[in-house]
């Protein structure tokens, strides 16, 4: 979920200790949006619905895209 990636995102910064600048998050947002449509598409094809529309607009606002 957005949650749960929007706090994983923190505690990696936090273990690092390091921020990511703004273009890095929004490619981390960007490549989990990628993951998230690969395995919709795939759930899918199995009658599961996977990714909502609400859910993949948070992503793509997320990614600056």
């Amino acid at each position: 979920s957005v949650d749960e990636a929007s706090a994983f995102l923190a505690a990696y910064q936090d273990a690092r200790g390091l921020r990511f600048t703004a273009d890095e998050v929004g490619l981390c947002w960007a490549a989990g949006l990628w993951v998230r449509a690969f395995n919709a598409k795939k759930f899918h094809l199995d009658g599961v619905d996977a990714l909502s529309r609400d859910e993949a607009d948070a992503w793509s606002r997320l990614a600056g895209i």
